[in-house]
């Protein structure tokens, strides 16, 4: 696999093995590194850009994936013009968690760098998109996004607008997640987890809806 820097010299990747894949990208791992290589066919607008990669890297957001540096197929400018092929990211550490799982206490701290993070991505223009379970990693660690590819810049919406949007976009893969882990364990449906209510704060909108010490106690108490 050959691999340009910006600056055209090449990357050394021998000490990468396969990790994982998606439907536009295959992930490799070197230690606490990851690299994302996007797949030959794969359409350049599924692509995570230039300019926001190198936003969210200097944000360095507390809930989204850090962030290290993009690379390229060919060496030619005009290729380079058009997008990155594979960039390198942290690999999330912690035991992973069931969301329905998730203690109260310990959830409450997760929420508060989320909020962070919706706040500082609206103060800057950014809209999340395609925010989903497979894209968000829940750990001991906290709730990380991990997929910034569909992220875009918008300068015709307002701060709360985009604040609006992106914590709806975040509500609905929290809700997805817990959706797909109730029906895994219980072989049941339940469609009431967080409300996303009006003018109101992300974390206050999951701490309103949690009722007991976790999502599936609140779960279990509501179908008795």
């Amino acid at each position: 696999m050959a691999l340009y820097s910006n600056t055209n010299e090449i990357v050394d990747t021998k000490e990468f093995t396969y990790f994982d894949k998606g439907n536009c990208a295959k992930v490799y791992s070197n230690g606490e590194i990851l690299l994302k290589v996007y797949n030959h066919d794969c359409d350049y607008r599924f692509f995570l850009k230039k300019n926001m990669f190198d936003l969210l890297k200097k944000l360095n957001l507390p809930s989204i994936v850090k962030l290290h540096d993009y690379y390229f197929y060919f060496t030619d400018w005009f290729h380079k013009f058009l997008s990155m092929d594979a960039y390198t990211m942290d690999l999330v550490k912690g035991d992973n968690i069931p969301l329905l799982d998730y203690d109260r206490t310990h959830l409450i701290e997760a929420l508060k760098d989320l909020e962070e993070t919706l706040e500082i991505l609206s103060d800057n223009h950014i809209v999340l998109w395609d925010v989903n379970p497979r894209n968000i990693i829940i750990s001991s660690n906290g709730i990380t996004i991990i997929d910034p590819d569909q992220f875009f810049k918008s300068r015709f919406h307002s701060k709360k607008r985009i604040y609006e949007s992106n914590k709806k976009e975040l509500i609905n893969c929290l809700n997805s997640t817990l959706f797909l882990e109730t029906l895994k364990r219980e072989n049941m449906v339940s469609t009431s987890f967080i409300i996303n209510s009006k003018n109101s704060s992300f974390i206050d909108d999951v701490s309103n809806s949690l009722h007991d010490d976790t999502f599936y106690h609140s779960m279990k108490s509501k179908h008795r």
